[in-house]
């Protein structure tokens, strides 16, 4: 039982869009939501950092499929320069639909996941393998993302040259340090 602190946690969850503030900000939440958008670059492309991306749209949501939103493919390509593929996984494949079939929402005792685990280390993920986004981009340099970001929409118009941003910074950091 380790203390709620920086040495005691293990892991973090960050759910994207409901994790920053949106839309009508007091000061502290739009301060909030810039550091957030600062680090959006850490968050996506660090090489340790598992980035779980739902692709499918839910029943009843009349919203542009993902591959024509801007932030996803951000997201997406930042996460693809050097990541392994077990930590980016695609939950919206028919593959990941079957893989999570028998997900009942509970917690459970760390002694019965570990029996329930069906791989022999990170790098030979057993189920895992079916979530895995198997269809990687090539690593875009600024100009090529620019391009392609272009004619994807964004709930915020501001919110194209924040992208571009974000992944030449990310390109840069990443791509030069390879």
């Amino acid at each position: 039982d380790a203390p709620f602190t920086a040495e005691g946690v293990d892991f973090a969850i960050f759910v994207d869009y409901c994790g920053l503030w949106q839309h009508e900000r007091t000061p502290e939440q739009a301060a909030s939501f810039g550091r957030g958008l600062g680090s959006m670059d850490l968050l996506y492309a660090h090489q340790e950092v598992g980035v779980w991306r739902m692709t499918r749209l839910l029943d009843g949501y009349d919203v542009p499929e993902y591959k024509l939103r801007g932030w996803p493919f951000f997201e997406t390509a930042a996460s693809h320069y050097i990541k392994h593929p077990h930590l980016c996984l695609d939950l919206g494949t028919e593959d990941a639909v079957e893989a999570l079939a028998d997900f009942e929402g509970r917690l459970r005792p760390p002694e019965e996941l570990e029996s329930r685990g069906d791989y022999e280390y990170a790098f030979e993920p057993g189920r895992l393998g079916k979530l895995m986004d198997r269809t990687r981009l090539p690593p875009l340099v600024p100009s090529e993302f620019a391009e392609r970001v272009a004619p994807l929409n964004l709930t915020n118009g501001k919110d194209k040259d924040v992208l571009i941003k974000l992944q030449a910074k990310v390109a840069t950091t990443v791509l030069g340090g390879v």
